[in-house]
């Protein structure tokens, strides 16, 4: 539902944004009722936090966006653009707030039916590769609404209008990697290939360089480190035959070279924004999501736009150095607690997410832009790497925790 909750299904702009708020609202509200029934069954909410500070200082980058609405300018309509930021910063709270609760679902599940644990990595490949079958489905039955025609029509891309190509791709990648990481590990491989198989048809037919890249990187990495001899080789085999055709529909699509080079006029559009932009608003930048103090960047350079497609210069506009620096600090508090941890599948589940979402946030809207569900998954990640499930309980909560087992358990 969350994933779902990020697609535009209306030209309408009132119907869209009431449809995502529903369904993010309902997942919320779901999410926080399962786990206050849990409470109330006795399965004892203990946690511990490792790493912290990664939470904390994203709290603080949040905090520090919303100070922000108190120097956004534009004149008369300055309340309009207010609303605007406003709405994005709810959606990133909103979101937060979610997985708080579902991923404390997840951990207080995991102990307390250790038999049936929550395998993060197979099913969020499996949600990852439902999303993706719901679209080839559609694509097939409507190519009109799920696929984008570019270029004078000779280009057409999976994703269509209700979702940003790009972003697919991005996803598409997360869930052909998780497939691959389950299934070099899984001795019931059927189920988990058309998972995998199902998310790469869609990767390739979004044509998105950046998430086509990330996969290869991804799957280079899982191969290497998990990968019997025999599976490299084909692996390898099957990429020579695969690169030339990569090549030539994916990476130099247009028949430019300069274009792949400029990334499709992305370096111009950078460099006007760093010598016209920033130096405006050096410190605390423009206000959340703004890079101008009007509604576009407006440049003589290069093309204009309302976000940068650069998830690190979207910071660096919108909050100046001060919101920079706190997200590079808060990014490598939480890599660090990765490479700390001695949890192995928590680290090859976080390899196998961080890396299309720090691609994506190179060329797109990334962890910390407008919203969509980079921000998700980046959320989803803090938690997985700061909270986990205390065993150590007081004796008042051993009582609870017996009385759990012996009314629930025996049935």
């Amino acid at each position: 539902m969350m994933i779902a909750s990020y697609f535009s299904i209306s030209e309408s702009a009132a119907i869209t944004q009431v449809y995502k708020i529903g369904f993010r609202f309902v997942a919320l509200i779901w999410c926080f009722l399962l786990y206050q029934f849990n409470l109330k069954k006795g399965m004892v909410a203990s946690y511990s936090y490792k790493e912290s500070l990664a939470l904390w200082l994203y709290l603080g980058y949040l905090l520090l966006s919303f100070a922000s609405f108190m120097w956004i300018t534009e004149g008369l309509v300055r309340s309009a653009k207010v609303s605007y930021s406003i709405l994005q910063w709810n959606m990133t709270i909103q979101s937060l707030i979610f997985v708080y609760y579902y991923y404390k679902l997840i951990l207080q599940h995991n102990f307390f039916y250790q038999e049936y644990a929550i395998n993060l990595s197979k099913i969020s490949a499996q949600v990852m590769g439902m999303t993706c079958l719901i679209l080839l489905i559609g694509s097939l039955i409507a190519p009109d609404v799920f696929y984008r025609s570019m270029r004078g029509g000779s280009e057409t891309r999976l994703g269509g209008y209700l979702m940003n190509p790009n972003e697919l791709g991005m996803l598409a990648s997360m869930g052909a990697s998780l497939a691959l990481l389950e299934l070099l590990k899984s001795k019931k491989k059927a189920q988990l290939f058309f998972w995998f198989s199902i998310s790469l048809l869609t990767l390739f037919l979004t044509t998105s360089r950046s998430s086509v890249i990330g996969f290869l990187i991804i799957a280079m990495l899982i191969l290497k480190n998990r990968a019997s001899l025999k599976i490299k080789i084909v692996a390898f085999v099957l990429a020579g035959i695969a690169i030339p055709f990569i090549l030539q529909y994916v990476i130099f699509k247009a028949g430019n070279i300069d274009e792949v080079f400029s990334m499709t006029g992305r370096i111009p559009f950078w460099t006007a924004l760093l010598q016209e932009g920033i130096v405006k608003e050096p410190f605390l930048g423009f206000g959340f999501q703004r890079i101008s103090y009007t509604n576009r960047f407006i440049s003589l350079t290069a093309y204009s736009g309302n976000m940068t497609h650069n998830t690190f210069l979207q910071v660096l506009l919108n909050l100046g150095f001060i919101g920079f620096l706190l997200v590079i600090l808060q990014m490598t508090i939480l890599f660090r607690g990765v490479i700390k941890s001695k949890n192995k599948d928590l680290k090859a589940f976080f390899l196998a997410m961080i890396i299309p979402l720090l691609i994506n946030s190179v060329t797109e809207f990334g962890i910390f832009g407008q919203t969509n569900y980079a921000i998700f998954f980046y959320q989803f990640l803090i938690f997985v790497v700061v909270q986990h499930y205390n065993p150590k309980l007081s004796q008042q909560e051993k009582i609870k925790v017996n009385l759990f087992f012996k009314q629930y358990k025996t049935k």
